[in-house]
């Protein structure tokens, strides 16, 4: 009897462990497979994002490129208001996504590299180039945000300091209330609008121009 108990200790310390599979193990593995799921989900809607971006920047007259860190949820919406009055839109997303989205409507991105980076909101303007650039400094009088990082005009890439020069530039409304004006006024008149206009014009997009044209 003491030799039989004796066996069964041994046995019981030696035999081999058959455990149930760890809940662990299967849990993982379940969030692996949701993971790989996920990821699918995500490369689809980042392709439909892509897509949508595409179309966007191919109707854009200008795109401008802001940091909006700083700007409250309200702010927001009240410049998102602003510009959609005039046929611009704001959108925020992801830097990545909007770097495709320029590269396959063949616009160059180097320029803009250093502006993509950090949150940056994007402004497209589908009808005056530059109305929404004189809305968001108009806005940004007050709060001093949202800061211009930078615009592509046409296509073209102009730096902070240019989109500053470009805001002045009168916007199609005005110069066609001012040519409108002055069709009744001497030719010597007419002629010396459209020269300043000119003047104007050609000291903001100069530089720019000419990188173009390279």
């Amino acid at each position: 009897m003491g030799l039989n108990f004796l066996r069964v200790i041994l046995w019981s310390v030696t035999a081999p462990k058959f455990t149930a599979p760890s809940k662990k193990v299967f849990l993982g593995g379940a969030y692996v497979a949701k993971m790989k799921k996920d990821t699918r989900i995500g490369k689809v809607k980042n392709e439909e994002t892509v897509k949508i971006l595409k179309e966007k920047v191919a109707r854009a007259k200008s795109i401008v490129f802001a940091d909006y860190r700083g700007l409250s949820a309200g702010s927001a919406n009240d410049l998102r208001a602003k510009l959609k009055a005039e046929n611009s839109e704001m959108l925020v997303i992801k830097n990545t996504l909007l770097k495709v989205a320029l590269e396959e409507e063949k616009i160059k991105t180097d320029d803009i590299k250093k502006d993509l980076e950090g949150p940056t909101m994007a402004v497209l303007s589908f009808e005056d180039a530059i109305s929404s650039i004189k809305t968001i400094f108009e806005f940004a009088r007050k709060l001093e945000l949202p800061k211009i990082k930078s615009a592509l005009i046409e296509g073209v890439y102009a730096d902070s300091a240019r989109v500053e020069e470009i805001k002045n530039i009168p916007s199609k409304e005005v110069l066609l209330s001012q040519v409108v004006g002055n069709l009744k006024s001497p030719l010597s008149g007419f002629v010396n609008v459209l020269g300043g206009v000119h003047k104007k014009f050609v000291y903001a997009l100069g530089a720019v121009a000419k990188k173009k044209d390279s």
